[in-house]
């Protein structure tokens, strides 16, 4: 069940015709959808349900050139809470140009910009919306207070659809601490045949204890842990850890679903170990140098770990490729000192250490195939962030 909070300022809830939409939508919700969505309405200046944003799936506005809405949408973008927006013709061409030299003006365009998705409610919003150009997530269901042509049920049909949308194109924000720990130990095992005799995780509590939280998933834990998956091009190593445990698991076609188009668009297949990904010429005239009467195994680690940092400079890196690194360190046979020797001669061996930091701490990988000495801190914990996308939005 998705948690929503409905936040609608004074000023917009004064005007009858928008408290009336807000009302009936939430009776709506209530009648026909309580299985799905749990709604909690907090309207006017009061404050009762938005102090605990982190109780929330979606948070939906209703109005705009409010400064409280504008500052708990901020708090909430910056947690990783998505929210979508409701203008209620608050965006039209005139009121824009009204508010242009207002102190809120700014404000109002980030709300805007950082909206999950825009809800305009008739096609002469929707087209001076788009022309504005302040965020192309954008979609129509109409007003029933204003049209005979949509019902209330048929209108709040359509926004659970939207907040379902929104959730299942960001599943990496909605993944609790304990589901990210556990999707580790999992791709792990997907990976590494060998996995429960080398994670001291598993080997302090077994898989037993892992089995009994993943049979605890519910199934909305079940499908954000799919989608993921599925977005990050690991289903297959979930598939295969899943059955070493011998858990059952929904099945899930991730192609039937609705989702936005993701900002990123990964690279396909394996991780790549034969060739230089980057066209700088003076960085294939660096490897050129470095790898010459150097081993192949050598020079594969090195062109992964090149490839690697380029696929997360230009963010189109799937978590996949994360997988491939630790069967290259797990298994290759290769002379570590002069791999080490290699990478500084790169100027990727600060790159490498950090990476071989969550190889251990994520992926399990044991102290005794660790090429590099781990590096931790602030710069290790942004590199997880990007290589894994917890808590990033796909938009």
């Amino acid at each position: 069940m998705l948690k929503i909070l409905i936040f609608v300022p004074h000023a917009i809830d004064a005007v009858s015709i928008n408290h009336n939409l807000v009302e009936g939508l939430v009776g709506s919700f209530s009648k026909n959808f309580s299985g799905e969505v749990s709604v909690q309405v907090v309207a006017g200046t009061g404050h009762h349900g938005v102090e605990q944003l982190g109780d929330y799936d979606i948070i939906h506005f209703f109005g705009c050139w409010s400064r409280e809405a504008c500052q708990i949408s901020k708090r909430a973008y910056l947690r990783g809470i998505p929210y979508v927006l409701t203008p209620l013709g608050g965006l039209q061409p005139w009121e824009t140009e009204r508010h242009q030299h207002s102190v809120l003006f700014r404000r109002q365009h980030h709300f805007v910009l950082h909206a999950a998705v825009v809800h305009v409610c008739g096609k002469l919003e929707y087209e001076t919306f788009t022309r504005l150009g302040w965020n192309n997530r954008v979609t129509v269901v109409k007003n029933p207070v204003l049209t005979s042509q949509i019902t209330f049920a048929s209108a709040a049909a359509q926004l659970v659809a939207l907040y379902r949308k929104v959730i299942d194109s960001n599943t990496q924000l909605c993944l609790h601490s304990q589901a990210q720990a556990l999707l580790g130990t999992l791709l792990q095992m997907g990976i590494d045949p060998h996995a429960a005799t080398l994670n001291p995780a598993l080997q302090e509590k077994g898989t037993g204890n892992m089995i009994q939280q993943v049979s605890a998933f519910q199934s909305e834990d079940w499908r954000r842990i799919l989608l993921y998956a599925d977005q990050e091009h690991v289903s297959g190593l979930l598939s295969q850890a899943f059955d070493a445990i011998q858990v059952r698991y929904p099945s899930l076609d991730a192609k039937e679903i609705d989702r936005f188009e993701s900002k990123s668009k990964y690279v396909e297949g394996e991780l790549v170990t034969d060739a230089l990904l980057s066209k700088s010429l003076l960085l294939k005239n660096k490897v050129k140098d470095v790898f010459a009467n150097n081993g192949k195994a050598e020079q594969q680690l090195c062109l992964a770990l090149l490839n690697l940092h380029y696929e997360l400079q230009r963010h189109n890196m799937p978590l996949s490729h994360l997988a491939d690194f630790y069967l290259l360190a797990r298994f290759s046979d290769v002379d570590e000192d002069l791999v080490r020797d290699m990478t500084g001669r790169l100027g990727i061996d600060d790159f490498a250490s950090r990476l071989t930091s969550i190889l251990s701490s994520f992926l399990g990988l044991p102290e005794g195939f660790w090429i590099f000495r781990p590096k931790e801190g602030a710069k290790t914990k942004r590199l997880f962030t990007a290589m894994t996308k917890f808590g990033q939005y796909n938009y």
